[in-house]
């Protein structure tokens, strides 16, 4: 299993998750990958989220002008697509 180390982590931050630790009985290592898993479901779904209010801006856009704007279509294709990929690897 593969190892992460912190350096030069903030103390209140250390001092938070040991409490967090000892509230839900477990060692610090497992409260660190738990808050690590928390972290990225939430950041995953805020992502997800920004994406569709981005492509219901760009159907919005499209329906008010009556027909398909490509270069939007390009732009957003472009901004999202690395981002894609990223979530497609981590729900994989």
């Amino acid at each position: 299993m593969p190892t992460l180390h912190i350096r030069n982590l903030p103390k209140k931050l250390y001092e938070q998750l040991i409490l967090l630790a000892k509230s839900s009985g477990r060692s610090l290592t497992q409260e660190a990958i738990v808050q690590l898993e928390k972290g990225i479901e939430v950041s995953l779904s805020e992502r997800i989220i920004l994406k569709n209010k981005t492509l219901q801006k760009m159907l919005d856009k499209t329906g008010k002008e009556g027909l398909f704007n490509s270069d939007l279509a390009i732009k957003w294709i472009r901004k999202y697509r690395d981002m894609s990929l990223v979530i497609m690897m981590l729900c994989i």
